[in-house]
């Protein structure tokens, strides 16, 4: 190349053009720069997806609506909690919920899809519930694999849809995730659940998210 009858050999890895004559501070300074004026922006480290935590599954093991409310013999031979009843949870799980509220349709009715009352007879038609996600934290602390079922129960005929995630509460990888909807004759969804899990319950359409009852 040849710049005012001068010629050298190399490179030009960067150009700048001023409007003015620098000063030999500011020439200075660009020399000595280790980036240079031109450096790229540093390219984004990758947000990693979050793996589960050894030891900790859901597996969905099925969907079932024919049983509805007739849980006793079925499901919660080592524990349960229905919504506005009663819990007896297993010795192996710690349970906690959160962001939700109770409320009972009904505390006493004979219509078959709702829940056998724990300790007495009758029906109770009750709901956990909440118009934004709320989450039912289930920690298995004997690092065995067990049957975790939760009923869902669309009572009033709201038209409610919403999903139903299953996360590692440790890494908040998702392990298990399903939609449901039309059961306003009762469904429950059966997982086979080791470890430490959240199952977080969103509304996707109607008054809001429900579920009538715990079961392991």
């Amino acid at each position: 190349m040849q710049a005012g009858g001068f010629g050298w050999t190399g490179g030009i890895d960067e150009l700048h053009i001023y409007s003015r004559a620098l000063s030999s501070g500011e020439i200075q300074s660009i020399y000595q720069s280790p980036a240079g004026l031109c450096s790229a922006s540093p390219t984004p480290t990758p947000t990693p997806t979050p793996t589960p935590t050894p030891g900790t599954s859901a597996v969905l093991v099925k969907t079932n609506a024919s049983t509805q409310g007739n849980w006793k013999g079925v499901y919660g031979l080592n524990g349960y909690s229905i919504a506005n009843d009663s819990t007896n949870y297993p010795a192996y799980a710690v349970v906690s919920l959160i962001g939700t509220s109770s409320y009972s349709w009904a505390t006493s009715t004979a219509e078959i899809r709702a829940l056998q009352k724990s300790a007495a007879t009758g029906r109770i038609a009750s709901t956990w519930f909440s118009s934004t996600p709320f989450s039912i934290d289930v920690n298995l602390t004997d690092r065995q694999a067990h049957q975790v079922a939760l009923y869902f129960l669309d009572w009033d005929y709201g038209g409610r849809s919403e999903t139903i995630n299953v996360v590692d509460a440790g890494t908040g990888a998702l392990l298990d995730s399903r939609s449901m909807s039309t059961f306003s004759g009762g469904t429950y969804l059966v997982w086979t659940i080791s470890g430490h899990v959240k199952i977080i319950v969103s509304k996707t359409s109607g008054y809001n998210a429900v579920v009538s009852g715990l079961f392991f």
